[in-house]
């Protein structure tokens, strides 16, 4: 009867313990694998383009400068995903694919998106 007692307790150990690692990982959160970052770009006609989603916060503030300074009816926008604001307001944003026809500086557009593919 101990040896019931004593697998009994391990297996709950074990529940409870992957509970709470799952719950920590929640709260703290640790780089890897998962998309943070969306970068977008609003055009002359207030729509918004994805450009790009990374991991990296860096290669996000870089595309975002990229589309502020290579474009001049177009503004970049970074959004991270872990704070909730951010999070909402990104889903409330109405994105458009693909690319207008009709937007100026169109060929600037696509050369930063195809840019922003190999980060993918």
């Amino acid at each position: 009867m101990n040896a019931i007692k004593y697998i009994t307790s391990a297996v709950y150990g074990c529940i409870i313990g992957n509970w709470i690692t799952t719950i920590f990982r929640t709260l703290v959160h640790t780089g890897g694998g998962e998309h943070r970052f969306v970068v977008l770009a609003q055009l002359e006609t207030g729509d918004f383009v994805k450009v790009l989603e990374t991991d990296s916060e860096s290669i996000a503030l870089d595309f975002e400068n990229r589309i502020d300074e290579d474009t001049e009816l177009m503004t970049g926008f970074v959004f991270d995903r872990l704070y909730p604001g951010d999070k909402n307001e990104l889903g409330e944003i109405k994105i458009v694919d693909p690319v207008p026809q009709d937007i100026q500086q169109r060929d600037m557009l696509l050369g930063i998106l195809h840019e922003a593919r190999k980060y993918w």
